[in-house]
């Protein structure tokens, strides 16, 4: 994810098969009540829809 993406704005990303896929928040950016920098896994052949909020929390789902 990109800290260039305006607020309310949403990232989906696929791992490709059949490797999971880490998915990092920008710099100092935290996803759900994550750690800052803290990335979260997208198992092989699943999806996720991430909605940023602020300049540095994304929701996912």
């Amino acid at each position: 994810m990109r800290s260039i993406h305006p607020p309310k704005s949403r990232c989906q990303p696929q791992p490709p098969s059949p490797a999971a896929l880490l998915v990092y928040p920008p710099s100092g950016g935290a996803i759900d009540a994550g750690t800052a920098n803290a990335p979260v896994t997208i198992l092989a052949g699943g999806g996720a829809t991430f909605w940023k909020n602020t300049t540095t929390q994304w929701y996912s789902e």
